[in-house]
């Protein structure tokens, strides 16, 4: 079976790359202003301003996609607590008129 990543010669046995097995990733420290998160609309707002400075050549769009991943998983744990809490305000409300 050939695997992927290894490479081969001819139909021999794969050639396997010798140590060491290194990888850099090489990335910058950026600069950029974001809004206060304390919502999932104000981590849409940051996305919008990762956009823009993805689009007027401040950040490149590795890193932006990069900051708009975490800003997305930010907003997505923001929408889990506030759906937490309406779920649990309702279990009460209902359990209470019981």
């Amino acid at each position: 079976m050939h695997k992927p990543g290894l490479g081969r010669r001819f139909n021999g046995p794969p050639v396997v790359p010798e140590p060491p097995y290194t990888y850099q990733k090489r990335t910058r420290a950026i600069s950029l202003y974001l809004p206060p998160l304390e919502g999932s609309r104000d981590s849409l707002k940051a996305i919008g301003s990762v956009l823009e400075a993805v689009g007027s050549g401040d950040i490149t769009l590795s890193e932006g996609q990069a900051l708009a991943s975490l800003l997305e998983t930010h907003r997505r744990t923001f929408e889990v607590e506030e759906l937490e809490n309406r779920l649990n305000a309702l279990e009460t409300q209902v359990c209470g008129a019981n």
